[in-house]
């Protein structure tokens, strides 16, 4: 089986996938990432093929992003700037075509996504493809909402209809 981790390029995002993939790699599969190409260099130093999609951030993209949350409530805002401008919005539109490009050729029987790679989840839809995300971070139900309209243009960008909302999930403490 052919296995393709979608993530984002810090290593707070793939490091966590890596026991995964090389379990997966340990029981025979075939692996391999997909991350922007900065990122592809540090996965492959730890022994993955990775594929290039999407851009690195510049130096100064970096700052702008940075400079554009600092001032965010870090409890809700901070978050909700991150999920809805960068990983389900500039990050996501950036990645999507390099990311179904590559898929079509690789040919990956699943794909396997950080929580917060929504290209992943919008290139599996498209090409009938079944996927897992693998939580790397706090679980953010209330980010959901503030996140449709960013995969529904995602998925309008390829041909899908809009998403049904994701529904939090529902658990109880004892």
């Amino acid at each position: 089986m052919k296995v393709l981790f979608t993530t984002h390029p810090m290593a707070g995002h793939w490091h966590p996938l890596v026991p995964f993939a090389r379990a997966l790699e340990e029981a025979g599969h075939e692996v391999a990432f997909a991350s922007t190409p900065g990122a592809c260099a540090a996965i492959s130093a730890n022994g993955f093929h990775c594929f290039p999609v999407g851009a690195d951030e510049t130096d100064e993209e970096h700052r702008a992003r940075t400079a554009s949350v600092e001032h965010l409530d870090g409890a809700f805002d901070r978050p909700a700037a991150m999920w809805t401008r960068y990983f389900a919005g500039l990050w996501a539109e950036h990645t999507l075509p390099d990311l179904l490009a590559i898929a079509r050729a690789w040919r990956p029987d699943v794909l396997v996504r950080d929580l917060t790679e929504f290209a992943g989840c919008v290139a599996d839809d498209s090409l009938g493809m079944p996927h897992a995300a693998v939580q790397v971070a706090a679980y953010r139900p209330d980010l959901h909402a503030a996140i449709a309209a960013n995969l529904d243009r995602l998925r309008a960008s390829v041909g899908l209809p809009p998403t049904t909302p994701i529904e939090p999930l529902n658990v109880a403490m004892e």
